[in-house]
């Protein structure tokens, strides 16, 4: 096995691919296995190379490992929105009390 180990972040992801943040300097077309946060890994290509980063494009479109990782986010987003609105809730009736 040829190749570099190298850690990175995944700021941005959809079902064709995802934006690694990396110092890693890798070419455009070069192959890469990702470690998701869940311990999978999934194969994909170098698309673009960004500063401080590259954009990948997963081998396989929508891998299920992803489609289960964009749901568990989703629904994260969908908890903290529900959090956030039932606090600005309370403060409008903290506030109306106040006036």
């Amino acid at each position: 096995m040829h190749g570099f180990v190298a850690e990175g972040f995944i700021v941005n992801i959809s079902a064709s691919g995802a934006l690694v943040l990396s110092d890693l300097p890798v070419a455009v077309s070069t192959r890469v296995l990702l470690r998701l946060p869940t311990d999978q890994t999934l194969r994909a290509q170098v698309i673009r190379a960004v500063h401080g980063g590259f954009a990948i494009e997963w081998e396989e479109f929508s891998p299920s490992e992803v489609r289960t990782l964009l749901r568990q986010l989703g629904l994260e987003r969908a908890a903290l929105i529900a959090s956030l609105s039932s606090l600005q809730e309370s403060l409008r009736a903290v506030s109306d009390r106040n006036n």
